[in-house]
């Protein structure tokens, strides 16, 4: 536990840019961020950078660099500003600004009477030093043979980067030194997927300076990567029932859990279009769910029905909305990603623990997902350190900081059973399904879910009214 000099110490020293040894400090920036121009209409946005310990248990050592972001529109916030933590690992605030902009356009600021404060966690973005691997990515395109996940391990060891230091406690630490930085008492979490991860470690390793959390896309440390074949079959099963409640969907459809079985297995035998196969299925399929809104009909049956019949136009459609579900080239920091996820998922990858998670899945998911969760992981670790951090950091986080917890029921990767995994162990938390949404609805600009957020805010001990969620039916798009 840090001292409470040095909370007192970094409270009085605020924003100045300089600061006593081992205290982390904050410097004004000029913004270097493409921000979209909406955005910058009806909102102040400044930047800086925190200076901090790369090990927080050595706060004399060697520092780091966080860029940070403030976004103002209210005329007179809060003290308790808005903390988003982002996902991946690794994905850069250069992939996030479309998400920030259409929350900002739902009134998230205005109604919570909040700043905004966003950041790139260590090694990733314009944080210091970068742990990008996208030299050895590029080159790699020109020497196929090469290793580019070994070479860039071996290239940032070479340049003297504690590379064990980049994990989801220190994470968590990072988040506490920008508010002891910036002189702030109190901050309100708000965790997006990995970012969910994070803001529970932060429950867990630095509570201090919470007043609220808000998690999305949920993925606690207790569930597991590997159990992905399960997710992905649980979010299809709910997107099969919905289309059977609704009437027009299975009319047009029939049994839709069948037709998905009947594509399957004719791409299988027989790839349409030159390629397209039963994993491009299921990949396509994964990424529209994790881009499932229900302000607008759902094209996954159409999809499924068109792969079937080698309609292009549909699936041309479909490609649209998969190629905005993909972060934009160079956001994502390889380096950061593959230590994080190194040594969260690492201790689970056993061909066991494969069968144990995924246990009676449907054969369609196990055929093209068991594998490659393995594969993906394994591959990638082999070439960098990986920490040891301990039983209890796999554990459910237990708090009673009080926490408000949305979660598609189409969300495919960070699904709505880990939702429930996350609540079992807090013990003021407040968990609200959003039928027909994939990954994020704050970031699709849902304003029932920005409503319910603001009012948790205002008072995050009393209930909140969630009865805008039922307000918006699922709908699919009809033949």
């Amino acid at each position: 536990m840090r001292s409470k000099l040095l909370i007192i110490m970094a409270a009085l020293l605020g924003t100045v840019g300089a600061s006593a040894q081992g205290v982390p400090s904050y410097t004004p920036v000029e913004c270097a961020y493409a921000l979209p121009e909406t955005l910058t209409a009806h909102a102040t946005v400044t930047c800086g950078l925190v200076t901090a310990p790369v090990d927080p248990a050595d706060p004399d050592g060697a520092t780091h660099q966080l860029s940070v972001v403030k976004v103002s529109a209210a005329a007179k916030p809060l003290p308790d500003p808005i903390v988003f933590l982002s996902g991946g690992p690794g994905v850069a605030l250069d992939a996030y600004w479309p998400a920030v902009e259409a929350m900002l356009d739902a009134g998230l600021l205005e109604q919570s009477q909040r700043d905004l404060l966003l950041f790139d966690q260590r090694g990733v973005g314009r944080s210091t030093p970068s742990l990008s691997c996208v030299v050895e990515a590029s080159a790699a395109q020109l020497l196929p043979t090469m290793d580019a996940n070994r070479t860039c391990s071996a290239r940032l060891a070479d340049e003297g980067i504690e590379l064990t230091r980049y994990t989801t406690v220190n994470n968590a630490e990072d988040v506490d030194a920008i508010r002891r930085a910036m002189g702030y008492a109190q901050f309100n979490i708000y965790g997006h997927s990995y970012g969910s991860r994070l803001a529970l470690a932060l429950m867990r390793y630095a509570p201090e300076g919470v007043r609220s959390v808000m998690l999305e896309g949920v993925f606690p440390p207790n569930a597991r990567f590997i159990a992905l074949p399960k997710y992905v079959e649980g979010a299809l099963a709910r997107v099969f029932d919905a289309c059977a409640d609704d009437p027009a969907c299975s009319a047009a459809y029939g049994d839709l859990d069948a037709l998905f079985s009947e594509t399957y297995l004719r791409v299988k035998a027989r790839p349409i279009f030159g390629g397209f196969d039963h994993n491009t299925l299921v990949r396509s399929l994964y990424y529209l769910m994790q881009g499932s809104r229900a302000d607008e009909p759902s094209i996954i049956p159409a999809f499924i029905l068109a792969v079937k019949n080698a309609d292009r136009t549909i699936m041309e459609r479909a490609y649209a909305l998969i190629d905005g579900e993909i972060p934009p080239s160079g956001t994502i920091s390889e380096g950061m990603q593959t230590l994080i996820n190194c040594a969260d998922e690492a201790p689970f990858l056993s061909e066991a623990e494969l069968a144990k998670f995924n246990d009676g899945v449907r054969v369609e998911i196990m055929e093209v997902f068991s594998g490659s969760v393995r594969a993906q992981f394994l591959e990638q670790c082999q070439n960098w350190p990986r920490v040891e951090l301990g039983s209890e950091h796999y554990k459910g986080v237990v708090s009673d900081i009080p926490t408000l917890i949305l979660n598609g029921t189409f969300d495919q990767v960070t699904a709505l059973e880990n939702a429930q995994l996350a609540a079992d162990s807090l013990t003021r938390v407040t968990l609200i399904p959003f039928p027909g949404y994939g990954h994020w609805p704050h970031g699709r600009g849902n304003p029932c879910a920005i409503a319910i957020y603001s009012l948790f805010l205002t008072d995050p001990i009393r209930p909140v009214d969630s009865s805008c969620v039922a307000t918006t039916p699922i709908t699919f798009l009809l033949p």
